[in-house]
């Protein structure tokens, strides 16, 4: 009786460990640097960061040094969106989110009125600076063809 009870004990606390992992999504992060015309940092800059596909929504705010990051991102296709009084707004089109990366995106405001924007469509670099992580993502019918020592 008392190893039957031991016995479901780890069985429940082994279930209670898992149980995060199962509902994990893949996640991973945009970040970057806004720079003014002349590469000096724009302080303060409002960042919009959105999910083209689902207008899931994130802002953040440069801090002294420029630098801006959003973590935790379902993986997916964002825009990102620079504003900042006595610029002209600026927009990042088709910036991939990837599964554990961190994808680095700059941009440089350039000094004019709040009315007209500058929207940047160039496919962002594959290098990553801040990691030497490689991945890439695969699809369920790539895993079924990987051979195991089973098949």
């Amino acid at each position: 009786m008392r190893s039957n009870l031991i016995a479901r004990l780890f069985t429940l606390i082994f279930l209670s460990l898992l149980a995060p992992a199962a509902f994990a999504q893949a996640t991973g992060s945009l970040t970057g640097t806004v720079k003014d015309q002349n590469e000096a940092v724009v302080q303060g800059t409002n960042i919009t960061v959105k999910n083209t596909a689902t207008n899931f929504t994130r802002n953040t705010t440069t801090n002294d040094e420029g630098r801006w990051t959003v973590t935790q991102l379902p993986v997916g296709t964002y825009s990102v969106a620079y504003e900042k009084e006595g610029f002209k707004k600026s927009i990042s089109q088709n910036t991939q989110v990837e599964a554990s990366v961190t994808r680095t995106v700059d941009v440089s405001l350039e000094v004019g009125a709040a009315d007209i924007f500058v929207d940047i469509t160039s496919d962002q670099p594959l290098v990553q600076a801040e990691s030497a992580t490689v991945s890439r993502q695969i699809t369920g019918e790539q895993i079924t063809r990987v051979p195991t020592s089973t098949r």
